[in-house]
């Protein structure tokens, strides 16, 4: 099969290909390869001598000629430069059938020997494996972090988001308040319908939690059935007892489970820090945990609050 004539114009353009870090191809209005650079050849296995000369479907697997084919005519008809992300159709076939992943663009190039479509691949194959990594890496993060029954932050993941909450709340001063939940007369459902019922009942309830919360506010599972909340932004005791208030009213219509009449509340133990307030997020947590105490001494299903200034003293 003839190649490029070899004049000067043509004679710059395979210097030029040679030197460019990506593999290469010019391809004729026949859809034969007229050029390859050391590069393409390289990333497809074959020899430069081999490779000119062919057809371009010669690099790309067999179920996919009769979609190139189409696209290729689609294209011809009205050139321009075209740019491909890899996805799980764009893939090139290396002289031993081997499917390679790559990006491709292409564009029209006019020279005096003919007109032709530049195309440029990029074997994405480390890419991939390495985002693999990287996806299977977050899965194994996520597992570590999550609360596998209800989807939400484990207890470490939420004492995280807290102590970046507290950092933040001293370069901010925009309210943060902490709240410590633990259920009513869940252990009731428990013993009575058994821990199956129990476990549904832990993941309604954190299904309310998240229904009910801002877009600025976290919630997590400690443990069993207490959870923490982190409130940004809720201004004094009425703004924070308003929302809190209104997840013990949420949580209380959480009444049948099985076909059985339940009956199931929550207390909370609100915790709001003054800007130069000294707490770690555990401390915060012991304080809200007695709050919520003080809420269950105090009849249950109620909010116990209290503002903590930089003048107190940590427990």
């Amino acid at each position: 099969m003839p190649r490029f004539k070899q004049d000067p114009d043509t004679a710059l353009v395979q210097n030029l290909l040679n030197a460019t870090p990506v593999a290469a191809l010019l391809v004729n209005e026949e859809l034969r390869i007229s050029f390859c650079n050391k590069r393409a050849a390289s990333s497809l296995a074959w020899t430069q001598d081999e490779l000119e000369g062919q057809s371009i479907l010669n690099i790309i697997p067999e179920r996919f000629h009769e979609r190139h084919a189409e696209h290729t005519l689609a294209y011809m008809a009205n050139p321009r430069p075209l740019g491909m992300k890899f996805d799980r159709n764009v893939l090139a076939k290396n002289k031993s059938g081997t499917e390679l992943p790559v990006e491709v663009s292409v564009h029209p190039i006019a020279l005096k020997s003919g007109n032709y479509l530049l195309v440029s691949m990029l074997d994405v194959s480390d890419k991939l494996r390495a985002e693999a990594v990287e996806a299977l890496n977050e899965r194994l993060y996520e597992s570590a972090s999550i609360d596998s029954l209800t989807g939400l932050p484990n207890r470490s993941a939420i004492l995280s988001v807290l102590a970046k909450a507290i950092s933040e709340q001293r370069r901010k001063n925009d309210g943060l308040t902490v709240a410590f939940l633990d259920l009513d007369g869940f252990k009731a459902v428990n013993d009575e319908l058994g821990h199956a019922a129990g476990d549904e009942v832990l993941k309604r309830v954190a299904q309310v939690l998240q229904q009910h919360g801002r877009r600025s506010d976290a919630v997590g599972r400690l443990g069993g059935d207490e959870f923490l909340l982190i409130f940004q932004g809720l201004g004094d005791e009425a703004g924070v007892r308003k929302v809190g208030e209104s997840l013990l009213r949420s949580i209380e219509t959480i009444n049948q489970c099985r076909g059985e009449r339940i009956h199931i509340g929550a207390s909370i133990g609100a915790l709001s820090l003054d800007v130069d307030a000294k707490l770690s997020p555990e401390q915060a947590v012991q304080i809200a945990d007695e709050l919520m105490y003080d809420a269950k001494r105090h009849g249950k299903a109620r909010l116990e609050y209290l503002h903590y200034s930089g003048d107190c003293q940590p427990c």
